[in-house]
């Protein structure tokens, strides 16, 4: 029993090992920046090369980020954390790739804790150095190194940034660029298209928030509808392309929220628009209206004010044929007994009168 608990417990304690791996540090504020801290990693530390998206975050990083490397084949590179004559750690990429692999390049992935939205201003950073007279694996001459924030939509291609002569081995390059973020992403991927032996050192690769412009956004927040137009409204609502989940909207009269139908606007094609149909607006009243757009549990604000919507056309009641007034039914202490009598009364009345008729007949 005691020998299966020391092999456990030597078993849990290599998994934690493999697991803590550094970080990368993401901040949300605009200005700061996310860096690859290379230094909270063991020199000569192997980083895995495998999608690791289960690493355990480190609790001191600021944005609780954390750091993975991977490829798409284990077999194609060796990554290791080396240190450089400054005293700074920096990982070694070097390419394992043969005739048999079935991918050309090889990839150093950093992991963001928090999405980049589409269409805000990063700035991207990578320290780097090619190995002596790098080499490419195929006819790239412009691919041979790229950065590429998530998917391809991404890309920077930076092999031409840099002169053949500056791969000597020892010279460290800087690549740095204001970029446009076209498309939501959460990884910054370092991807070199290296022969076998060759490939590049990292010592750093930063990424600086400049402007958070992937948020949703409402411009104008403030419109006019003249109703007496019976025109659509479009609404300068940019979506990011994100999932509307609800509109709802408030009035002057209205003590809460109502409910606005998807049937009743529609999103334009780019999504920075929204157009509410002339069909709805015709059953709004004149007054000020606030908007609310629910977007990823956030709500984007807008108010309308409309004028000139015709009142409303109210029918006035079916009048009711003239009726002769029927007497209260009196409500004593007699009860049924005077009901009876009431009723005995009326009939000796009617009979009398029939009576008199016939006799007048008769005469």
């Amino acid at each position: 029993m005691k020998k299966k608990f020391t092999l456990l417990f030597a078993l849990i304690m290599i998994v934690t090992t493999i697991f803590a791996v550094g970080s990368f540090n993401v901040q949300a504020a605009i200005g700061e920046t996310a860096k690859v801290d290379y230094n909270q990693l063991a020199v000569g530390y192997t980083l895995p090369t495998k999608l690791t998206s289960n690493l355990t975050p480190n609790s001191n990083a600021m944005g609780g980020g954390f750091y993975s490397t991977y490829n798409d084949d284990s077999k194609i590179s060796t990554m290791v954390i080396k240190k450089d004559t400054d005293n700074q750690n920096y990982v070694e990429v070097r390419s394992t790739i043969d005739d048999s692999a079935e991918v050309d390049f090889i990839q150093h992935t950093s992991r963001l804790s928090s999405t980049i939205m589409k269409n805000a201003v990063v700035k991207v950073k990578a320290v780097f150095r090619p190995t002596k007279d790098f080499q490419t694996n195929a006819t790239r001459a412009d691919s041979k190194f790229i950065l590429r924030l998530g998917g391809s939509d991404n890309t920077m291609r930076i092999g031409n940034a840099f002169s053949a002569d500056q791969f000597d081995g020892e010279t460290w390059l800087t690549y740095e660029k204001e970029f446009t973020v076209k498309k939501d992403f959460t990884y910054y991927h370092f991807i070199t298209y290296a022969k076998n032996g060759h490939g590049v050192d990292i010592k750093s690769m930063e990424l600086e928030l400049i402007s958070n412009s992937g948020s949703p956004a409402i411009n104008p927040t403030s419109y006019n509808y003249d109703a007496s137009t019976g025109e659509d409204l479009v609404v300068g609502a940019d979506t990011k392309g994100l999932f509307i989940e609800s509109i709802f909207f408030q009035g002057p009269k209205d003590a809460q929220k109502r409910f606005v139908t998807r049937s009743d606007y529609e999103s334009s094609a780019d999504y920075k628009s929204i157009t509410f149909s002339a069909d709805w607006l015709k059953y709004l009243d004149n007054g000020t209206y606030t908007f609310s757009i629910q977007i990823s549990a956030t709500d984007y604000t807008f108010t309308v004010t409309v004028t000139n919507a015709e009142p409303p056309v109210v029918e006035a009641p079916t009048p009711y044929p003239d009726t002769p007034d029927i007497p209260d039914t009196p409500t004593d202490d007699k009860g049924c007994g005077s009901v009876i009598g009431t009723t005995s009364a009326i009939l000796g009345t009617i009979l009398l009168a029939g009576a008199v008729v016939v006799l007048k007949k008769k005469r």
